[in-house]
């Protein structure tokens, strides 16, 4: 059975269910409900895929439904079992329905989307760059995907573009060569920092994937007759930017250092400030922000032991601190910019706190492992949360994006990226 929603012009809502704690789960992301596997199909929580002692289920949770006109009484019912934690309600009877029995109402989406960041995000700019693989041990920044994209499928760039309304992420910059798609440009780059020095400048960095959509604002300046035009254009397109991560880790900072005081990340926030206020003045005024996740908290290369670094999460918490005040400041002053901040050090926590209730049963190893004599692979990688041991799987990604999307509130801030998306 399927459901199609389309939105309710009368006033009866339909609401997501959504936990009150930061351990709010999904059982599949509404993005894509099709596209996804059903939760029988996963090993079971302690199988050879899965890890021992996590997934520990939580009970089927109420939820409630309103008339915002108040005309009706409201009712209160409980999830399916199949997921317990968020589902969909629907007025005036209050029946319950998985999101994968569902379909939302697709979104418009904006005139153009473009995307700045690292390997989270890069959809094949790096395909483009030389093979490096240094002496001191830097794996390679080339994907092993045909597509160039660090994941067994989709990444969060795709999914987040399909969320928004459009039926593929914007093409890699470099894979234009030197052409103008108008409907956007991602310009990510795996490895790639906020520093020009992060990696060795052996990726893109964020300046010079600035410099890159300065180049490409020119082109459509020509297309369009004019910076006016241009502007309109921008000031309702949508800009995701991800990045931080790779500045804050050592093992990517060998020759220039990484950030060891607060004075240090302070002024890494100062040139991811700027960065953005860059933007701003070429014309963006929409922004989705994906913070540093759980970069501490991966498993490791070349012996994919899963470990845990404490003082590299304390970076990343930090940093994700000090950027909300920093967007907080640009909005008071900068006229019409608005932002969106995705949580994904929250996100990821709550994910990897009770996997099961996400349809996942392993969040501590790579599904994909290099030996000899090529890479090996897990026989289910919608199960698992890493798909190498720096990147998301394609069903990571959709989880993900649907956490930004639709909420729960508490992984975004101030607003969801649907309600971004949604702003005059």
């Amino acid at each position: 059975m399927t459901v199609r929603v389309s939105v309710l012009r009368v006033g009866i809502l339909c609401l997501l269910a959504m936990s009150a704690s930061a351990s709010a789960q999904y059982r599949s992301s509404p993005s894509s409900p099709d596209s996804y596997p059903s939760p029988g199909s996963y090993p079971s929580p302690g199988s050879p895929d899965g890890n021992e002692g996590e997934g520990e289920a939580v009970p089927p949770r109420n939820v409630t439904c309103k008339d915002t006109d108040g005309k009706r009484p409201g009712c209160t019912s409980t999830c399916p079992d199949r997921c317990p934690q968020q589902c969909i309600v629907l007025c005036p009877d209050c029946k319950t329905f998985c999101h994968d029995e569902v379909k939302p109402a697709k979104p418009v989406p904006p005139p153009a989307m473009f995307v700045f960041g690292d390997g989270a995000l890069d959809v094949g700019n790096n395909a483009y760059l030389p093979k490096v693989e240094t002496e001191e041990g830097y794996p390679p920044q080339v994907s092993q995907s045909s597509s160039g994209r660090f994941s067994n499928g989709a990444n969060l760039a795709d999914t987040v573009a399909t969320s928004i309304g459009f039926q593929q992420s914007p093409p890699a910059y470099m894979s234009l060569n030197g052409g103008l798609n108008m409907w956007g440009a991602n310009y990510a780059s795996a490895g790639s920092g906020i520093k020009i020095s992060t990696n060795g400048e052996r990726s893109i960095s964020l300046p010079k994937q600035l410099e890159h959509f300065k180049a490409t604002r020119s082109q459509m300046e020509a297309k369009l007759g004019g910076d006016a035009k241009v502007r309109e254009l921008l000031s309702k397109s949508f800009f995701l930017l991800g990045t931080g991560g790779q500045d804050l880790d050592p093992r990517w900072n060998v020759e220039s250092g990484y950030p060891r005081s607060q004075t240090e990340l302070q002024e890494l926030i100062t040139l991811y400030g700027e960065a953005i206020s860059s933007l701003y003045d070429m014309g963006a005024r929409k922004m989705a922000i994906v913070n540093v996740g759980l970069i501490g908290c991966k498993p490791q290369p070349y012996n994919y032991n899963y470990v845990c670094d404490k003082s590299l999460n304390e970076n990343a918490t930090a940093f994700d601190a000090a950027l909300k005040p920093v967007m907080a400041s640009l909005s008071s002053k900068k006229q019409g910019l608005s932002y969106s901040i995705g949580d994904f050090y929250g996100f990821t926590t709550a994910v990897f706190a009770h996997p099961a209730n996400y349809g996942l049963v392993n969040t501590k190893d790579s599904c994909s492992q290099w030996g000899y004599p090529d890479w090996t692979y897990c026989y289910n990688p919608d199960g698992y949360w890493f798909w190498d041991p720096e990147f998301m799987t394609d069903r990571a990604a959709k989880l993900t994006a649907a956490a930004f999307y639709y909420g729960p509130p508490q992984f975004t801030f101030p607003v969801t990226f649907k309600a971004l998306l949604e702003k005059k």
